[in-house]
C-alpha cells in the first residue's frame, strides 16, 4: 500500500509518493488533464490518495479514484499541521498530506454525488444571475439620482420606468452606460428565466425537494440548496451513528473483559 500526497496548484502540483518501506519520491507535474490521466494510470488498487480541497479538487479526486483504492479531500481549515506549518512548502504539504492519510488523522471533506453537485451548480449559477441583476438595478438609480431627476415612478424596471430611462436627458457618458445596461438588464432578465426554468424542472423532478417545498416560504431554488445541505447533513449524521456504534462495541467488549477476568 501507498499513501500518495497532492499539493494541487493551478497550474502545477506537486505529489509525494510514501511507500511501505519507508521511501519517499517526489515530483512535480503540471495539472494538466494528460498528465493527471497518465498520474491515474500508476496508481494502484490499494493506494490512498489526498489532497487538499480546492477549486479542482473534485474533478482530480474523481479522475483519480477510478484506480486509486481511497481519494480524500482534506479540510484546510482543519489540517493544522499544513495551514500552522512555519515550513510551508509544496513539497511539506505534499508529504503532509501523505503521513496524515497514513496515520488516519487527515480532516476529510465531504464528497457529493454527481446529482447533488449539479443541483448545487444549477441552484448557485441562477443565483449568481439574481445578484448580477441587482447590482444593473442599481446602477441604474445611482444615475438617476446623482443627476437629480426626477422619475415619475419609484421602480425603474419595470415598463414605465424603462420607457423613462430611454428618453431622459442625460450626459451623454451617463446616457451611454443606461442604453448599455437596460440591454444588459434584458439579456440577464431572459437568461435567468431559462435558469429558473431548468431549476424548477429539476426540483419537481426531486421528492427530496417537493417536499421542502411543502414548507411555506421555500420556493424551488431554496429547496435545491436545500436538498444539497441535507445530503451532507445525511452522511454526517451516518457517521455519527456509525461511531456511537463502534463507541458501543467497544465497551461491550471492555465489559466482557472485566466480567471475565472478575471469574
Amino acid at each position: 500500500m501507498r499513501y500518495v500526497g497532492l499539493d494541487v496548484h493551478k497550474r502545477w502540483t506537486q505529489v509525494a509518493w510514501h511507500h511501505e518501506d519507508g521511501s519517499i519520491d517526489r515530483e512535480r507535474i503540471a495539472t494538466d488533464p494528460v498528465l493527471l490521466q497518465q498520474l491515474a494510470e500508476r496508481l494502484r488498487k490499494d493506494d490512498v490518495v489526498a489532497l487538499e480541497s480546492t477549486t479542482n479538487a473534485l474533478p482530480i479526486a474523481r479522475l483519480l479514484a477510478r484506480r486509486a483504492g481511497t481519494v480524500l479531500i482534506s479540510n484546510p481549515l482543519k489540517t493544522r499541521l499544513i495551514a500552522e506549518s512555519r515550513t510551508k512548502t509544496d513539497k511539506v504539504d505534499a508529504d503532509v498530506l501523505a503521513q496524515l492519510a497514513r496515520s488516519g488523522f487527515l480532516p476529510t471533506v465531504w464528497q457529493p454525488t454527481d446529482d447533488v453537485q449539479l443541483a448545487r451548480r444549477r441552484a448557485a449559477y441562477h443565483q449568481a444571475l439574481g445578484r448580477q441583476l441587482t447590482r444593473v438595478k442599481n446602477r441604474l438609480h445611482a444615475v438617476i439620482h446623482r443627476n437629480l431627476v426626477a422619475a415619475p415612478v419609484a421602480d425603474l424596471v419595470c415598463e414605465t420606468g424603462r420607457r423613462f430611462l430611454r428618453t431622459v436627458d442625460l450626459p451623454l457618458d451617463e446616457r451611454l452606460q443606461v442604453d448599455a445596461d437596460l440591454a444588459l438588464l434584458a439579456h440577464l432578465e431572459a437568461t435567468r428565466a431559462e435558469a429558473a426554468r431548468v431549476l424548477a424542472a429539476h426540483a419537481h423532478a426531486s421528492p427530496d425537494v417537493q417536499l421542502l417545498m411543502t414548507v411555506p416560504g421555500i420556493d424551488y431554488g431554496t429547496g435545491v440548496r436545500g436538498r444539497t445541505v441535507r445530503a451532507r447533513q445525511d452522511r454526517e449524521r451516518l457517521q455519527a451513528a456509525q461511531r456511537q456504534y463502534e463507541q458501543f462495541l467497544n465497551e461491550r467488549r471492555q465489559g466482557e473483559t472485566v466480567l471475565h477476568e472478575k471469574r
